[in-house]
């Protein structure tokens, strides 16, 4: 040790360095949770009652698929806004932006599992899911009746499981990239 060089335990290293990174299996068990996101996309969790356009039971496909051919939002909201022609001005405006955000924080820990070995980045994204999950499943039913029946509000938009299965999935992020004992043979 030269003089005048301080001596740094390994205790005294910055808090997020001490975490190692993901091994072989929390990598592979985060991509199964993230796979199930995506998959998510297309499983049918959200219902209205009644029927919206003919249809119970919706994915996040067919409400994408539905604002692109024009039958979302509901029409009566074409008459309150100006560039309402546009449907991406609709989109922007009358979607669930927590529920939508949950999809974006998804692909990105998509993008960090295939990009890093990071179990901090992993554990902030799932945190921030978390997070976003139960403030929607909280308080974003008002959003959903909009998208699906205008200011109306004549129906009921029941999205429990799709925000469950969202809370469940984005707190098994945080475990995986928490629990370094997964890693360990058996």
């Amino acid at each position: 040790m030269r003089v005048g060089t301080p001596h740094f335990s390994d205790n005294d290293l910055p808090r997020f360095s001490r975490t190692t990174p993901l091994g072989k299996r929390r990598k592979s068990l985060a991509f199964f949770v993230v796979a199930l996101g995506i998959i998510s996309f297309f499983w049918p969790l959200i219902t209205t009652d009644p029927p919206v356009l003919g249809k119970t039971q919706w994915s996040a496909w067919n409400v994408v698929c539905q604002i692109y051919q024009g039958n979302l939002p509901n029409r009566k909201l074409s008459d309150t806004c100006e560039r309402c022609d546009r449907q991406w001005v609709l989109a922007l405006f009358y979607v669930p932006k927590l529920p939508t955000a949950l999809y974006v924080l998804i692909v990105l820990a998509l993008v960090l599992l295939c990009l890093s070995r990071s179990a901090t980045a992993l554990a902030l994204l799932g945190r921030m899911g978390a997070i976003a999950a139960w403030q929607s499943w909280r308080w974003d039913e008002s959003g959903f009746e909009r998208l699906f029946y205008g200011h109306l509000f004549v129906g009921h938009v029941r999205f429990g499981r799709f925000m469950f299965l969202w809370l469940v999935l984005m707190v098994a992020l945080v475990v995986i990239s928490h629990t370094e004992d997964l890693d360990q043979g058996l």
